[in-house]
């Protein structure tokens, strides 16, 4: 009950607004919506279709979420979706395919895990062993099969008493190799993708200094087409988060591809609140200057297209001094991001 009391707060604020409908036409408009699409009132609000602007074929141009995913898997072969929902296999196609993404130090696994060097990456020895023969001082380990940042891990190695010990970026609290080891629990939580920590462009970095802010480029290659960017959002940490993902509370961003400059931020499932400035960081984002951004598309468009049988995903980019990088593909990603977007997921998924 109480969604939907937050429903007719919002639509009763947009209706003030001289680029909305009134009350009354929104909350029709939001039931011609749902008869006709199954697409339920936070859809409508997420894609502010009450503004004047848009008309019925873009407000029924939205596919309902079981739409989305039996459409996406039209489009996808689903027998190749291991391959992007397995980090190990996926920065294997990637590096294989020389295409640029965070260097890889080994995969952590408790019974089989080898480094990128052939040595053992099994017990907090091992690990040990990696980083004092690695010339990287920050590494990330990521879930082989996590998602939306979840078992995310980052740290910097330091020196404790003249030992090697780590700082956990989230916590910033120092550990021993084997108390950080132990915190992982390898045991139950199974594999880990052990990788040099990104170093972002400042022009990003200074958004959410503690975390890397990735762009979701979507990428679509209609069947006997080239395939081509839908549309791009950046997803910016919080103050604190190592994470920048619109799941765990980051600020997303529309980006506005013409003109390579950021829309306001807001929440990836409410348009509620929008951000002019971060609001942490009170950096601004309104029309502020993505460098690179042609070259992250570029790339984007490059990656998806060694994955055999994927057609349709959200692969996230990070952009460094040197270009951008591919971090992951979301072979599923999130249905928001074409509300974000203002794009009518019913025709940008067609033929």
């Amino acid at each position: 009950m109480q969604k939907f009391t937050n429903y007719f707060s919002l639509v009763k604020r947009n209706s003030l607004l001289p680029e909305y409908h009134g009350l009354c036409r929104q909350l029709f408009e939001m039931v011609i919506v749902f008869v006709f699409c199954g697409v339920g009132p936070g859809c409508y609000l997420m894609a502010e279709m009450g503004k004047k602007q848009y008309g019925w074929r873009y407000k029924l141009g939205f596919l309902n979420g079981r739409q989305y995913i039996r459409r996406i898997n039209e489009i996808n072969d689903q027998k190749y979706y291991p391959a992007t929902f397995n980090k190990l296999i996926e920065k294997a196609l990637l590096i294989n395919n020389s295409i640029p993404t965070p260097r890889m130090l080994g995969h952590l696994n408790a019974t089989r895990g080898r480094s990128c060097d052939g040595k053992k990456l099994r017990t907090s020895e091992d690990l040990r062993a990696l980083i004092e023969r690695s010339d990287v001082s920050k590494f990330c380990l990521k879930l082989i099969s996590g998602y939306g940042g979840a078992g995310f891990k980052a740290a910097e190695m330091v020196r404790k008493d003249g030992n090697i010990a780590l700082l956990d970026l989230q916590e910033q609290q120092i550990y021993s190799v084997d108390e950080y080891y132990a915190a992982l629990d390898v045991a139950a939580n199974g594999d880990f993708l052990v990788e040099q920590y990104f170093e972002q462009h400042p022009d990003i970095k200074k958004f959410n200094p503690s975390s890397v802010n990735t762009l979701r480029v979507m990428i679509y290659q209609p069947l006997g087409g080239e395939p081509k960017c839908l549309g791009a959002v950046l997803k910016i940490g919080r103050q604190g988060a190592i994470v920048d993902n619109g799941s765990a509370g980051g600020v997303c961003a529309k980006v506005d591809i013409q003109h390579a400059t950021l829309h306001a931020g807001t929440f990836l499932f409410s348009r509620t609140y929008c951000f002019k400035y971060h609001p942490d960081t009170d950096v601004l984002i309104d029309g502020a200057k993505i460098p690179l951004l042609s070259e992250a598309i570029e790339l984007a468009i490059e990656a998806i297209q060694v994955f055999p049988g994927i057609n349709y995903a959200g692969i996230d980019v990070a952009i460094g001094v040197d270009g951008p990088v591919i971090v992951e593909l979301n072979a599923r990603s999130d249905y928001a991001y074409f509300s974000l977007l203002n794009l009518s997921s019913r025709h940008a998924l067609s033929e």
